[in-house]
């Protein structure tokens, strides 16, 4: 059975990894760097895109959006 819903998350919290439960598929199509802030750009499925804030502070290596 298929429903349509509305999602909300926090950017700031939003991980990057392999499929699991509680994910969304999508394509990273850009990465933008804003001194110790990273926004990275995720195309859903569906052609919406979601931005993924990641601190380079917490978080190394960005991935490649080319992978």
């Amino acid at each position: 059975m298929s429903e349509r819903m509305v999602v909300a998350f926090r950017p700031e919290f939003a991980s990057l990894g392999r499929p699991c439960e509680n994910a969304l598929a999508g394509k990273m199509t850009s990465i933008i760097y804003s001194g110790d802030l990273v926004r990275l750009h995720v195309e859903l499925p569906n052609g919406d895109v979601i931005v993924v804030k990641r601190s380079l502070r917490l978080y190394k290596p960005i991935p490649n959006a080319r992978e």
